[in-house]
């Protein structure tokens, strides 16, 4: 591994760490899906730089390992669709539809990843299936942003929150998309470019959700419309 990747990994281990840290500390009860992501986030990491590190056997061929690779990413980025869910249910606690509104949005996701999942046949379409996830929560993340903007409470966290994932997320669907071309060309300096342009957004998106969570907002109401002052005296 050279010595670019390793510090990569271990830079994201460390934010990892320090994001668990910090949601166990109180916004835990807030964000119980994103705590789960972190954790799964930072087991998978631990898991692939011992691959890397040949501290560990995950698979004995080069074929099998990028199977668990893919896998590995597939399920994280369904957390990732997850955690984009439970961030819009929070963002429409004013809207008295929010229960129906993202139960059509998670049925809508469900059949795409499934028709994403079962269209891959081989080892190498699995890069379509993360870039197919990837769209989706770009997508996602769209209407999570409509959601925050048009609700009556606005909250910064939240805010930064969607902005981080909204960053990796579109960051990893070009990524994917340049990395499915370049393998199809095989051109290995566009997947190594794609590869770094991913764990860029990764840990950009990482850092921005730290910033949130370290930092004190207060949810504010959204203003309205101003009313003029009465007089004191007429």
């Amino acid at each position: 591994m050279s010595a670019l990747w390793l510090a990569t990994f271990l830079i994201g281990i460390i934010l990892q760490v320090l994001l668990v840290a910090r949601l166990q500390r109180g916004p835990l009860r807030r964000y119980p899906v994103l705590f789960i992501y972190c954790i799964a986030l930072f087991l998978s990491s631990i898991i692939e730089i011992a691959a890397f590190l040949n501290l560990i056997a995950v698979s004995s061929t080069a074929a099998g390992y990028r199977r668990y690779y893919w896998t590995n990413d597939a399920v994280l980025q369904t957390l990732i669709l997850a955690v984009m869910m439970s961030f819009l249910h929070r963002a429409m606690q004013d809207n008295p539809a929010r229960r129906w509104i993202s139960m059509g949005l998670g049925l809508v996701i469900l059949v795409f990843a499934a028709w994403s999942y079962l269209s891959t046949e081989e080892t190498k379409s699995l890069t379509k299936l993360a870039r197919n996830l990837s769209f989706a929560s770009a997508i996602l993340n769209l209407a999570l942003w409509m959601a925050l903007i048009r609700g009556a409470m606005k909250e910064p966290q939240l805010l930064l929150l969607s902005a981080g994932i909204g960053i990796q997320t579109t960051g990893k669907a070009v990524g994917h998309a340049i990395r499915f071309m370049a393998e199809e060309s095989r051109n290995r300096a566009m997947v190594d470019s794609s590869n770094l342009l991913i764990v860029i957004v990764h840990l950009l998106c990482l850092t921005i959700w730290w910033f949130a969570l370290r930092s004190r907002f207060e949810p504010k109401a959204a203003k309205g419309p101003s009313t003029p002052k009465t007089p004191l005296y007429t």
